[in-house]
């Protein structure tokens, strides 16, 4: 998603990346709940609440970015990250408004998404401490998934530092979003800054839960509701002061051509594209689609045309085609068998 110059492209690969880290702790949940050692299962169940956290925060901020991403693509009439490139500023919304999906994703602190993805790092880091043979199946996952959260966040720092800090493009005409729009976003917002505010409510509701996770998964769960009510304090208090104390001459640095230094003028593509040379072209081919899903959609076709010229045969009706087939299929399933057998003994 980071290399993505389309909004709704970056928006759908940035579905995805979180869609692998939600499959991900779930499967390590089902692979490590019916281990015999007990400190495992609680581990196991900890990825588990890592999926609902992980639920509730992709539901919750991503249905924020396609409220706000999308009525700032309206405005400017197109999808394109350069060409929406300020239309925050024009928006009717307010700065925090629309901003506070993309600091969700970009793990900012006080954020949904820092309380999920932290916790995620939290959990990869005891897998770490533990002896090869467990995580050995384990931790080649977590480094992947992990650098695909990195890259999905720096796709919205993207979108965030064009779209909301930069000065548009072209002319606009300043607009004022619907009511609907701005309860909705609120109303999201809202749930975003205040969900990990209140993490902790569950473990005192429910005592038994610490003896069913691991030892200082509480007291991580605790300390990261305090840092977020401690950054929406501050963060509160910043703006109040900010308010409150008016500025009557801002003194600017002087660069010529009567430039103001406090605009900004960021398009997405001067972030992305100087790594394109060098990390992108590994990942997407020359029209910006992975090279991940081109390999899987040939993969797909040629099953299917596999799977046609095995329709065809069946349809001659011939004997000797029949045996052939069954046989081919007998010996594959005796393949797949032994493998899995193998596999299992060696776990």
């Amino acid at each position: 998603s980071f290399f993505q110059k389309d909004i709704k492209r970056a928006l759908a690969y940035s579905t995805i990346e979180n869609s692998n880290f939600l499959w991900l702790s779930l499967l390590i949940y089902l692979f490590w709940v019916v281990d015999p050692n007990p400190e495992i299962q609680k581990l196991a169940l900890a990825y588990l609440v890592v999926f609902y956290i992980s639920i509730i925060h992709h539901s919750v901020s991503k249905t924020y970015q396609f409220l706000s991403l999308g009525y700032l693509a309206k405005i400017a009439s197109s999808t394109d990250t350069d060409e929406c490139k300020g239309v925050g500023r024009v928006s009717g919304l307010s700065f925090l408004a629309s901003s506070v999906g993309s600091l969700s994703f970009a793990m900012v602190p006080g954020t949904i998404g820092f309380f999920s993805e932290s916790t995620f790092l939290y959990l990869g880091s005891i897998v770490i401490d533990m002896p090869v043979t467990r995580s050995l199946l384990i931790l080649p996952s977590l480094i992947f998934i992990s650098t695909g959260l990195a890259m999905g966040a720096f796709s919205h720092v993207k979108l965030f530092l064009s779209l909301m800090l930069s000065v548009p493009r072209k002319q606009i005409e300043p607009q004022t979003p619907s009511a609907f729009l701005t309860y909705s976003l609120n109303s999201l917002g809202i749930l975003i800054l205040l969900l990990p505010v209140i993490a902790w409510i569950p473990f005192y509701i429910q005592p038994e839960l610490k003896e069913i996770l691991p030892g200082l998964f509480q007291t991580w769960v605790f300390k990261l509701s305090f840092i977020s009510l401690f950054v929406i304090v501050v963060s509160l208090f910043l703006i109040y002061s900010k308010f409150r104390h008016k500025i009557w001459k801002r003194q600017i640095w002087d660069c010529g051509s009567n430039y103001r230094g406090e605009d900004v003028s960021i398009p997405g593509s001067v972030i992305s594209d100087p790594l394109f040379p060098s990390v992108g072209r590994f990942l997407l081919n020359k029209t910006g689609d992975a090279k991940l899903d081109s390999l899987f959609l040939s993969l797909m076709n040629k099953l299917l045309g596999f799977g046609r010229y095995w329709i065809h045969f069946f349809e001659t009706g011939e004997l000797t085609t029949y045996l052939f087939l069954s046989s081919i299929s007998l010996l594959f399933s005796v393949g797949v068998l032994l493998l899995y057998q193998k596999l299992f003994a060696g776990m």
